[in-house]
């Protein structure tokens, strides 16, 4: 863990100068004497968090570190539902090739019923949805979380939810219409489920969709 301490962190002005020097010791060498490679093989080992900090610690540094790492370092997560699971590489990879398909309408006939619900002027139809990645399932798959081709997160909801108990566990399902909804994150795909649907989901989203984001 870096422990860096950041007063204001999108001022590039207030980074400390390079030439701040560490006390005197023949086993310390100053970080703007690395090179710049070694300064990016490390950044490259920090999850998110602590390469923003790293990022900041002094001008030498931050010019080092470009958007790439920063990506990469984007990439190196996932999230963890409270009330969703996540599912085995093998059957990950058939999911997603199942949804893509749906979405084409090329599994099954009814797939042409799909609504596509998004925020503004984002263009999406169902023909051109892609699932690259599935983050995560309800048990009996009605519900699924994932990221499309475009870089977009999406839920899938198979189904109208009736919940009379307001008890998650006995959430029932009636298969009633599809709908796939995509956003920028799960947060914002649960506003749109909050001010789009009429049963009993937008009661319930912000708990059955309660997640964090972690990173490696």
């Amino acid at each position: 863990m870096i422990n860096t301490t950041i007063s204001n962190p999108q001022s590039y002005r207030t980074l400390p100068d390079d030439s701040a020097s560490l006390p005197a010791s023949a086993n310390v060498v100053p970080i703007n004497a690395l090179p710049d490679l070694a300064i990016q093989h490390i950044a490259s080992k920090l999850t998110l968090p602590d390469l923003l900090s790293f990022k900041q610690t002094c001008r030498y540094v931050h010019s080092c570190i470009g958007e790439k790492i920063i990506s990469q370092a984007k990439d190196k997560s996932y999230y963890k539902f409270n009330f969703l699971r996540q599912i085995p590489k093998q059957e990950h990879d058939k999911l997603c090739k199942e949804l893509t398909s749906l979405f084409n309408g090329t599994l099954h006939s009814q797939a042409g019923n799909i609504n596509v619900v998004h925020k503004g002027e984002m263009c999406l139809k169902s023909e051109e949805l892609e699932v690259i990645k599935i983050d995560a399932v309800n048990n009996v798959k009605t519900v699924n979380l994932g990221t499309l081709s475009n870089g977009k997160k999406f839920a899938f909801i198979d189904g109208g939810f009736f919940n009379k108990k307001e008890d998650l566990e006995k959430l029932l399902l009636k298969r009633a219409y599809k709908e796939i909804y995509a956003g920028d994150s799960y947060n914002e795909i649960i506003q749109l489920i909050q001010d789009s649907r009429s049963d009993d989901l937008p009661k319930d989203a912000k708990r059955l969709f309660s997640h964090k984001k972690i990173y490696y």
